[in-house]
This record gives C-alpha cells, structure tokens and sequence, in this order.
C-alpha cells in the first residue's frame, strides 16, 4: 500500500494477462498512481497496462499521492485490421471541502500544491501516458445527453 513502485508480481501478472490476449491492463489498489507502460506480447501485440490509476475520491491524508489520479480516456475504432486504440489521461486531484471531497480535473492556472501535483503525474506517466488537457465535460450514464453534446460539437 502507498507505494508507487511496481512489483514484480504486479509485472509477471501483467504480462501473463498481455500473452493471453488482454487488450489493456487497468490496475488498483496501492493508492496511489503507478507507472505505465506498454507490454510487447509474442503475438506482436501492444498492450497498453496501467499498474496504479490511484485513488480518483480519498479521504486518505498520509500522502499527498494519495489524493492525486487519473481518468483514462480511451477510444475504440473498429478498422479493417482490426481495432484502433486512442488512450489519453486527465490527470485529477481530490480536494477537501466544506461539504465533503471534490475532484477537480488539473489544467487551466494551477495553485503551487496543484502543479506538483500534475507534474508528478506527469512524471509517473512519462512518454506513455499522454495527458489530454482541458476536457469540455466529463458524462456519465446517459447515452441521450453524450450523443447531444457530441453532435454538438461540445464533446472531443
């Protein structure tokens, strides 16, 4: 727990997983976020794996990475060759409020505790993990409203 170092055992079991045709890899529990990486199977394939998204809503206080994750964005495209992946991440951090928690997306003018946060996001991704910035919405649930916002132009 707390440790943004991969395990071996979280490694071997990953690649187990690529090699028998997983096709992404999104991993939890330590708390805090783990690198990602990519897993070259025997097959040719690229497997896009995610040790750690940390913990998107936390109470936890016994590190500051406690309070920092990601959302991972992933678009599928069916092509003739088969499917095309398109990931990025939206870097968050959890905040305390009056009323609760709230987390907020990083982007935009940044506090100081804010951009260490974001850059040691950044860090933790590295050349993997693209940050897509400035999302317009993040929907969840309804089919209707996400279809009426993307043919409005409001949804990337």
């Amino acid at each position: 727990m707390n440790s943004v170092t991969v395990r071996n055992s979280q490694i071997k079991t990953a690649e187990y997983m690529a090699q028998c045709g997983v096709d992404l890899i999104i991993g939890s529990h330590p708390h805090v976020m783990q690198r990602v990486g990519k897993i070259h199977t025997s097959a040719g394939r690229e497997v896009a794996c995610f040790y750690s998204l940390g913990n998107l809503l936390s109470s936890m206080k016994e590190l500051r990475e406690n309070r920092e994750s990601v959302i991972v964005n992933l678009i599928l495209k069916r092509t003739e060759s088969g499917v095309k992946s398109d990931i990025s991440c939206i870097p968050t951090l959890c905040k305390d409020t009056s009323d609760g928690y709230t987390v907020s997306v990083l982007d935009g003018l940044l506090t100081h505790t804010e951009q260490i946060s974001e850059d040691r996001i950044r860090d933790i991704l590295g050349n993997e993990g693209v940050i897509r910035k400035y999302p317009k919405f993040l929907l969840q649930g309804s089919a209707v409203l996400r279809n009426i916002f993307r043919d409005s132009g409001f949804l990337m």
